[in-house]
């Protein structure tokens, strides 16, 4: 029996802000808020968390805090804003290109996609490998943002120095996946570091002493943070557990030079987690050719899924999310971000659930 789904992690302050940017644009409050005790009871929360969410839509522009014992003013409509006027475009920006994004993101790129036209706006995703040359990136990336009827940018697949220009810029953008460390965005991820740290710790209860971490060479946050969760499962583990890069350019020659460095190690490892699914098959079949068998010589997880996983045999071990929910997270987030609502320090994780497949082998009954 799979194991429950853990818990969204979710923020009630901004989840209150929301409520509340939302009856306002509905009319449902004009002039005037009601008094913090009426809608504490009203929405059902303390009055730390109203306040907080007072707060942040303050900063936004939404309303007038009132001073001692005065209500709150709210801010004229945006209508009656032009400088707060939101456009009608969404733009995703990927320095991957969209044929890359298989299984779960895949869904969750569809679902982002149609919630956001259903609320109005329209979306197009641009692959753009100009963005990692710096000569020539400048004047692409201002005609990209002097556009007016932008209402918003989700960046996926992007660098860390593309995450810190957005940031450093002040723009409204979702980081849709991982961020990196000290980037102000919000974002919109699945739990990456938990995912290695818990692949470790399966490979690590199965003998496997040498674990190679399967990643292109485009560096992502994501990739970096289950890197990190093998790691830190290795080093609490008694014996020593090694952790090596098996790094590869995306296609399958980038592959077979990856797979050829690792098992001409002098001690060549025993364990691969794959970052990208549809490279999971590459690594069985250099493994393979390579004379290895699975999983009684080495094992595979997948850090996700896709539909050929679901029918392939053996079957991959792996780690699977609800796409849909993935990406109706990401449409709110993003619908939140258009309206200045959303903290650029939120963070939304999504919890996957584990597959145990053919590809990663019985752990011995002692343990």
């Amino acid at each position: 029996m799979d194991p429950p789904r853990l818990p969204v992690r979710r923020s009630l302050v901004e989840e209150t802000a929301l409520v509340l940017e939302e009856g306002v644009s509905r009319g449902l409050w004009k002039g005037v808020l009601p008094g913090e005790h009426a809608l504490c009871a009203e929405l059902k929360v303390s009055r730390t968390t109203l306040r907080k969410a007072l707060d942040l839509l303050e900063r936004n522009g939404l309303i007038a805090k009132g001073g001692h014992g005065r209500q709150h003013r709210v801010q004229p409509h945006q209508d009656e804003q032009p400088n707060r006027k939101i456009g009608t475009k969404i733009r995703m920006l990927s320095l991957l290109p969209e044929s890359q994004m298989v299984g779960t993101t895949k869904t969750a790129l569809e679902c982002f996609h149609s919630e956001l036209e259903a609320a109005g706006f329209t979306y197009h995703f641009d692959y753009c490998p100009w963005l990692q040359q710096r000569r020539s990136r400048e004047e692409r990336l201002q005609a990209l943002l002097n556009q007016v009827e932008i209402g918003g940018w989700a960046l996926i697949g992007m660098s860390e120095e593309i995450q810190q220009l957005f940031a450093d810029r002040n723009l409204p953008a979702l980081v849709f996946g991982s961020r990196f460390p000290g980037i102000r965005l919000p974002c919109v991820e699945t739990a990456s570091k938990a995912i290695g740290h818990h692949a470790a710790l399966e490979f690590i209860r199965r003998g496997h002493r040498c674990i190679a971490l399967i990643h292109a060479t485009v560096k992502l946050a994501g990739d970096e943070q289950c890197g990190q969760g093998l790691q830190e499962a290795a080093a609490t583990h008694s014996e020593s557990v090694e952790v090596v890069n098996g790094l590869y350019d995306p296609s399958p020659s980038g592959i077979r030079r990856c797979m050829q460095q690792l098992l001409s190690r002098r001690h060549p490892p025993s364990a691969f987690f794959v970052t990208q699914p549809n490279f999971v098959w590459p690594v069985i079949g250099c493994l393979q050719q390579a004379g290895w068998k699975i999983p009684e010589q080495a094992s595979v997880i997948s850090r996700a899924d896709d539909l050929f996983l679901t029918t392939s045999v053996p079957e991959v071990t792996r780690y699977t999310h609800d796409g849909i929910r993935l990406g109706k997270m990401a449409a709110r987030a993003m619908l939140a971000v258009t309206k200045g609502v959303l903290d650029r320090k939120v963070r939304r994780t999504l919890m996957p659930d584990f597959l145990l497949g053919e590809t990663l082998g019985a752990a011995p009954e002692s343990v």
